[in-house]
């Protein structure tokens, strides 16, 4: 919830700019979209759903004239983190791979194999998502492990991890930061296919996110 003055479309941008400034909206990669301004003047902004995203996705498509089943934009819409860029995205490589390997129409088995191209899986991590908590699971018995230790682990930028990556692992439970760092949730192990921690470490994570 942001208090400041304006409004923003769809897509992120900026529509209505008051005394210099502007709703902080699209904050971060994977913030996006519905604003609703509350009787306190605050405003909530609130992921899109994937009805909603499919039906950006097919505007798009016949933008760009390119042919898309309602299940092929479906597919995209469920795997784009909840964000129209991630989607308009996702499709342009969809309508690349779908003139190269097919007819040009972006069917549900055409999205698959697009999207199964990029690194991207059912849920919309990436190969850097997986690598992240791979990573912590692995090296760090999934946590508590400092941002910085994280990023010189993976190669990449603190900044890029906290405002790109951390935000959608954290909304979709796979990511907890707590007083000594970040950790990853039982949920995360049971989508990389690892073992669940130990008691011992359960407990101390749940101290901890409870801390």
């Amino acid at each position: 919830t942001f208090r400041a003055p304006g409004r923003t479309e769809l897509g992120g941008n900026h529509t209505d700019h008051q005394h210099g400034r502007v709703l902080a909206a699209g904050i971060d990669l994977y913030i996006t979209a519905e604003a609703e301004k509350t009787d306190d003047n605050t405003v909530k902004i609130a992921s899109l759903g994937y009805p909603e995203l499919a039906e950006i996705v097919r505007r798009s498509a016949g933008i760009l004239n390119v042919d898309i089943e309602p299940s092929g934009a479906l597919e995209i819409a469920s795997r784009s983190r909840g964000t129209p860029r991630i989607a308009n995205r996702m499709l342009k490589r969809a309508r690349d791979f779908a003139e190269v390997v097919g007819d040009g129409v972006i069917t549900e088995e055409t999205a698959q194999m697009a999207l199964a191209r990029m690194e991207i899986d059912h849920l919309g991590l990436d190969a850097i998502d997986r690598r992240l908590l791979t990573t912590m699971i692995r090296s760090y018995n999934g946590g508590p492990v400092g941002l910085d230790t994280i990023a010189a682990a993976i190669g990449e930028e603190s900044v890029t991890i906290e405002d790109v990556y951390e935000p959608y692992l954290m909304q979709i439970g796979f990511l907890s930061r707590t007083p000594r760092g970040r950790c990853a949730t039982p949920k995360a192990y049971a989508h990389l296919g690892l073992a669940s921690p130990g008691p011992q470490s359960a407990a101390q994570m749940t101290f901890l996110e409870d801390s």
